[in-house]
């Protein structure tokens, strides 16, 4: 894409001033003394020190503002997607500020939650409320019933002087682990390069935004040369996963320079998603997901749930007050992303493809793709059929999926996979996975239990669950003396501490967040 699609950032600089920057992509090179930060919508924390030229300061906001001048420039592969090579992505931004197709409530609808997530991803950002307005949006609700299962629940709640301390080790062991060329773990796969500078972007003090590291500039200096013409960023495959990881660690990095690479990546992502049949019909399960971008020419659930969190975080990047900007942003079809998430569903009368369990137990939750569930199948010793079974993981990734769709609370998929979810309740494995892929399970709880805002858990006997608290004291418990984490278990990758160490660091940051 080489055409410039307008749009508008608000930016409040130190002095307190405020200025409009229309279509920041032709802006100028930003100016070190220049100090601001990004005020609409950013995901990320505090800006790296740097501004654009070509803006009309205003000091109440209001006004016009010039254009500038030259232009600048795995559960994906890393969870369950394979055997061979797996990772994951990172935690993402709910602030959606326009209408889509595929959108079932407004942002400001009563049956929805207003979720403080958000806020979480913006932490050390310095916001204007009149361009949040009604954004901190995210719909669904929470009556998680479960199970009693596991002796954590009595389990003494970490500090957040503890919570903190474990963060700190995590990071600066990644800080340790990197390559002298600027990546982690491998050259050939930018997404755990991503994962781990999205964890630093995230850190609780901000340190990282307020001065960028050189591990970090070398880190974002290799991301940047996996970027592709096409908008992908990538190395030897996996586009889609790829692209969507680094797509989340530029967003939340809040750096202006990385704009362009931003809306290129977008319009990559937008034009991936799958669509087997008749154009435009929804007419196969596959269609309106989102798979790998090779190894296989279908979607799955893991690469649907990254592509959609890359998507709402980065949108957030733009006011959603600049209607013409909006529309020509490139975007998924979500309409068909529910469509998608709906046929990965067991959920009998929504989906009634043969696969769909009938089983109770299975009811309401999701599987990795349609037609295949990496939990396996129970076989009908009478009829034959083989019933999927749900899991885990991706039961949290669908509930999570059907966040970023904007479904409403009393839609039944969403009641559905939030009885499978509170019925399964556990810390101490991946429900139907036992030990495989753990740590990307804990991560997941507790992005999309933070999503609905809840922070404690009402069991079926009235019992409440804090949760957060045990979350938060198991990863404490199997934190390694150099600061890593690992899984004994090393199916999808969790035998490389690198990654795990990212999911338990972006998980300990989203807990400490909320925490007293």
């Amino acid at each position: 894409m080489n055409k410039t699609v307008p749009f508008a950032v608000r930016r409040r600089f130190s002095d307190g001033h405020i200025a409009i920057l229309q279509n920041p992509l032709s802006a100028a090179q930003p100016q070190p003394k220049d100090r601001g930060e990004i005020s609409a919508f950013v995901p990320g924390l505090a800006l790296r020190p740097a501004a654009l030229k070509g803006a009309t300061s205003l000091p109440n906001g209001g006004g016009d503002a010039k254009a500038g001048s030259a232009a600048q420039q795995f559960e994906g592969k890393g969870h369950e997607g394979s055997d061979d090579l797996q990772f994951q992505r990172r935690s993402s931004n709910i602030i959606p500020h326009r209408p889509h197709s595929g959108d079932k409530v407004a942002p400001d609808d009563t049956t929805c939650y207003q979720s403080d997530l958000p806020r979480f991803y913006m932490r050390h950002n310095q916001i204007e409320k009149t361009v949040l307005t009604a954004g901190l949006f995210v719909g669904l609700c929470l009556a998680a019933n479960a199970q009693p299962t596991t002796p954590a629940m009595q389990t003494k709640a970490p500090t957040r002087q503890e919570v903190r301390a474990a963060i700190e080790r995590g990071l600066a062991y990644l800080q340790r682990s990197q390559n002298s060329n600027g990546w982690w773990s491998t050259p050939d796969q930018p997404a755990v390069t991503a994962l781990v500078l999205t964890a630093m972007n995230l850190e609780p003090t901000g340190r990282f935004q307020r001065n960028r590291t050189s591990e970090m500039n070398r880190g974002f200096d290799y991301i940047l040369s996996c970027a592709k013409p096409d908008g992908s960023i990538q190395k030897a495959g996996l586009a889609n996963y790829n692209t969507s990881l680094s797509l989340l660690a530029l967003t939340t990095a809040a750096d202006t320079n990385f704009l362009p690479v931003i809306l290129k990546a977008r319009e990559f992502i937008a034009g991936t998603q799958i669509d087997m049949g008749v154009k435009g019909t929804n007419d196969t399960p596959l269609d309106g997901g989102v798979g790998y971008g090779s190894k296989y020419d279908h979607s799955d659930m893991n690469n649907t749930l990254i592509a959609i969190e890359a998507m709402r975080a980065s949108e957030a990047l733009f006011l959603k007050d600049a209607p013409s900007a909006i529309s020509q942003m490139p975007d998924l079809d979500w309409k068909a992303v529910v469509h998608f998430l709906q046929n990965c569903q067991n959920l009998p009368g929504t989906n009634t493809a043969d696969w769909v369990s009938s089983d109770p137990k299975d009811r309401g939750g999701f599987v990795y793709y349609p037609g295949y569930s990496m939990a396996g199948g129970v076989t009908n010793s009478q009829t034959g059929k083989v019933a999927l079974r749900s899991y885990g993981s991706m039961s949290y990734g669908g509930l999570l999926s059907y966040i970023y769709a904007k479904l409403s609370k009393n839609d039944p998929r969403v009641v559905a996979v939030l009885d499978w979810l509170r019925s399964n309740y556990t810390i101490d494995e991946n429900p139907g996975m036992g030990q495989q892929g753990y740590f990307y399970y804990l991560h997941l709880m507790t992005k999309a239990l933070t999503a609905v805002d809840e922070d404690r858990l009402k069991l079926a006997d009235g019992t409440e669950v804090p949760w957060r608290d045990q979350v938060a004291a198991r990863l404490l418990k199997l934190q390694k003396p150099d600061g890593s984490w690992v899984n004994p278990e090393p199916r999808w990758w969790e035998a490389d501490p690198v990654l795990v160490t990212c999911y338990a660091v972006l998980t300990l940051e989203m807990l400490e967040w909320r925490m007293p």
